[in-house]
């Protein structure tokens, strides 16, 4: 599916060029540096969060033994806290006018705080280092969202708006699912899991808590 997906993208460019009578996006768009340089910050954000955080409720379950409504409390506080974050950082923008600055913030921000959710993820630390991390994070993730949106609508046309904001998200977060899902499947369970489990870890694979 990895593979289908990437080829499918290859085709649209070439069909929204050379074949499309009316193209969806002007392919002139593309090459915009704005545009180049939102596209990859979103796939990199993305990707080094939803590639663990898929799991994360049903790790916490298991690993530090929290109930289901206690481990959605914690997996879900991106949700929450991000939720207010981009009213003030909306705010912030608009009051100075800028946007790059805030990247200065949340980058050495979210990079330090995804490599403590490396080492506070163990069964022996207490959880609310990892309710820290995530608040952490729902700060880096919430500038780097409303950054990336911003870009792409300030680099294109009125008229174009919506499909560029489409193309932007076209690595959808089924792409990184599917990445998480890979790990989990294929190293995590069968390294974790007893000799006699192991030959029912994709079935596993499919159920999450």
């Amino acid at each position: 599916m990895l593979i289908a997906g990437f080829s499918m993208l290859s085709f649209l460019a070439i069909y929204e060029k050379w074949v499309a009578p009316v193209p969806l996006l002007n392919i002139v768009f593309l090459t915009e540096r704005t545009v180049i340089s939102a596209c990859p910050l979103n796939a990199t954000y993305r990707l080094s969060y939803y590639c663990w955080n898929n799991y994360f409720s049903s790790f916490l379950q298991v690993a530090n033994g929290l109930t289901i409504t206690e481990a959605g409390y914690v997996s879900n506080t991106f949700v929450v806290v991000s939720g207010v974050l981009f009213l003030f950082f909306g705010w912030a923008i608009c009051r100075t006018d800028r946007l790059k600055w805030l990247l200065y913030i949340s980058t050495p921000l979210h990079i330090f705080t995804q490599g403590l959710m490396i080492y506070f993820r163990k069964p022996s630390i207490c959880i609310g280092y990892q309710t820290m991390c995530q608040i952490f994070i729902s700060i880096g993730g919430s500038i780097f969202i409303i950054v990336e949106q911003i870009e792409i609508l300030a680099a294109v046309d009125h008229q174009q708006g919506i499909a560029a904001y489409c193309i932007s998200f076209v690595k959808s977060r089924g792409y990184y699912r599917r990445l998480s899902r890979l790990y989990y499947l294929h190293s995590y369970l069968d390294q974790y899991l007893p000799q006699g489990p192991q030959r029912i870890s994709p079935r596993i694979g499919y159920v999450k808590i």
